[in-house]
């Protein structure tokens, strides 16, 4: 058997975005498996979607609907994983390219790691550890810091923080890393990743 000829490197790029796309299909099937039960029902999947894609998504219910039954390739009711993964991918050729795959992926994985009770939204406490993590010298006792940042990244009032807000509040994040520690953030985003370490591997009418 002749030996296997070096990947070149388009190949190993294609093979990073399929690792990466994979990654962030377990992450986002467990963060919106809100029951455990190994699958996603019609409104997880709905969630999901909205949480996503929250500008590209018209969220109707024939276009949930639409979408359910393309994911549920058994049609037996819930999508499991091997089907969301297919589907996943599906999703990530036909949409919009609305966020930047470095950054969602890494803000995707700092959620689920301070997401701990599992119910896909960070709540105040959720965030003050997360910023306690990272910003410990801006975190007072009467938590004044902790309350205006969750003020700033819950855009819809309801005091608690949704995947969608949060990938936007993410940014902030990352610049006031950069105003904290200066040349010694690399990137910006490198402590915000050191974060993470602890999280487990994981304009159109329908997506379809």
């Amino acid at each position: 058997m002749p030996p296997s000829r070096p990947k070149t490197a388009a190949a190993r790029e294609n093979a990073q975005k399929w690792k990466a796309r994979q990654d962030e299909a377990i992450s986002l099937f467990l963060l919106f498996d809100h029951n455990g039960d190994g699958g996603l029902s019609r409104d997880e999947l709905g969630e999901c979607l909205f949480q996503c894609f929250p500008t590209a998504c018209n969220m109707s219910e024939a276009v949930l609907d639409e979408n359910f039954k393309l994911a549920d390739k058994d049609d037996n009711g819930m999508i499991d994983f091997n089907e969301f993964v297919e589907y996943y991918n599906h999703v990530q050729d036909v949409m919009p390219q609305t966020m930047a795959i470095g950054d969602w992926a890494e803000a995707l994985a700092i959620f689920r790691c301070f997401d701990k009770n599992g119910d896909g939204m960070l709540e105040p406490d959720e965030l003050g550890t997360l910023l306690h993590q990272l910003f410990e010298d801006r975190c007072d006792e009467a938590g004044a810091f902790v309350k205006s940042q969750l003020i700033l990244a819950d855009l819809n009032g309801d005091g608690r923080v949704s995947l969608a807000e949060f990938y936007v509040y993410y940014h902030d994040i990352v610049a006031m890393i950069v105003d904290s520690y200066g040349d010694e953030a690399e990137e910006g985003d490198d402590a915000a990743g050191g974060a993470a370490a602890g999280a487990p591997t994981a304009t159109t009418s329908s997506i379809a």
